[in-house]
């Protein structure tokens, strides 16, 4: 494995070809703001990462015949990048894996063409990609894992039948209205279907699912922010499987309610929740999932303080929680944290306005994490206070 991080010349390294490395298997290309294209590559690699060169405008140079055993292929955060062969793609014999993700100036002129072998495709914020489908779809057949996000012109997506996939991910695509031949579904397991305000999505699953829909759907994840995909009776029957459950909304709430159960509270057997509003917390339906979940994760809340007051007592009710984690609450000030005997790792990320975590006992702790400790005053104090008694 190599990784070339920050490197400021306008093209790679003379010596990063075949002749000096002719066993690279691994190559990291990170935050070169400099290098603007990229030609020869060692033939031997297997995994190649293109992350941050923000004036990076070509990669004509992946082709099957300069990389003929790649398997990964992630290209991520090129501002700058116009240019990308894709119907060369489907040359790639041993290509499993391919990731583009936020190139907002990439513009494909030809059909975006797969190959047969390729078992994971995301394409995030990239609609001159987005635009070769759905077609590029048709033949990949092992294709497993599929991930479409920030596609805001797209109305459709529809590819092959036999396709079987495994975890299904579409978000912010406001305009996407059908999302049809899904496959077979009952093989999915993990499904996210976030700021889709126009999917069909009981469409999509029904009649072909089984009598009336509903069929014993597998699933064990499932990422939701609009509550008419909760409606579908294929997903109800589903919720009782599911082990980790994300809620992108605190409109959800309208639905957990009696229609899901008997006085809304079904079996479900959630071990991980994650909500981006904590008055989600105060569902029926997941009063009796609480005790049981593991881990707990606060995305998104624009709130100053988060568990203080009446809501503190919501999070007494998690008596099995081993990790608490809060990722980009930009606004939290203050935290208020229960007595948790039986949390052991707390994390708290993208919240720089954080002063204060105040706790009444957390015997269990063993690990604290943060953006950066030696900044971190909160962190600091908190450590001192429950690891140097």
């Amino acid at each position: 494995m190599l990784t070339l991080r920050s490197y400021l010349g306008a093209k790679l390294p003379h010596w990063l070809m075949t002749k000096w490395l002719p066993c690279l298997v691994e190559l990291d290309i990170i935050n070169c703001s400099a290098i603007k294209e990229l030609t020869v590559f060692p033939s031997s690699l297997g995994q190649l990462y293109i992350s941050g060169c923000t004036s990076l405008e070509s990669l004509e140079c992946l082709s099957p015949q300069n990389l003929p055993v790649i398997k990964i292929i992630s290209i991520v955060n090129c501002d700058k990048l116009e240019s990308l062969p894709v119907e060369k793609l489907s040359g790639f014999s041993f290509l499993e894996v391919l990731i583009i993700s936020y190139c907002p100036k990439l513009i494909c002129s030809q059909k975006l063409m797969l190959p047969s072998s390729l078992k994971t495709l995301a394409l995030k914020a990239c609609c001159g990609i987005n635009c070769s489908l759905p077609g590029s779809l048709f033949n990949v057949a092992s294709l497993t894992k599929l991930e479409i996000t920030h596609c805001p012109h797209r109305t459709s997506l529809l590819w092959c039948p036999i396709i079987k996939l495994d975890e299904l991910i579409v978000s912010d695509c406001e305009e996407l209205e059908w999302l049809e031949r899904l496959g077979d579904p009952l093989r999915l397991k993990k499904l996210s279907i976030i700021r889709c305000p126009k999917l069909r999505v009981n469409e999509m699953l029904t009649p072909e699912c089984g009598e009336n829909g509903t069929i014993a759907l597998q699933l064990s994840e499932l990422a939701v922010s609009d509550i008419s995909i909760l409606r579908s009776p294929v997903l109800r029957n589903a919720i009782p499987c599911i082990k980790k459950l994300t809620i992108d909304g605190s409109n959800v709430v309208k639905l957990l309610t009696p229609e899901c159960g008997e006085s809304g509270t079904i079996a479900l057997q959630l071990s991980e929740l994650a909500v981006s509003d904590i008055s989600i917390l105060r569902s029926p339906v997941l009063r009796n999932a609480i005790p049981c979940i593991k881990e707990l994760t606060i995305y998104g809340s624009n709130v100053v303080t988060l568990f203080t007051g009446e809501d503190n007592e919501i999070l007494e009710q998690f008596v099995s929680l081993e990790q608490l984690m809060f990722n980009d609450c930009a606004n939290l000030q203050l935290l208020e944290l229960p007595n948790l005997n039986s949390l052991k790792s707390l994390k708290v990320y993208g919240s720089p306005e954080l002063k204060l975590v105040s706790d009444k006992g957390l015997p269990s702790l063993q690990r604290v994490g943060c953006d950066n400790l030696t900044d971190c005053l909160w962190c600091q104090e908190f450590i001192h206070r429950n690891f140097h008694k």
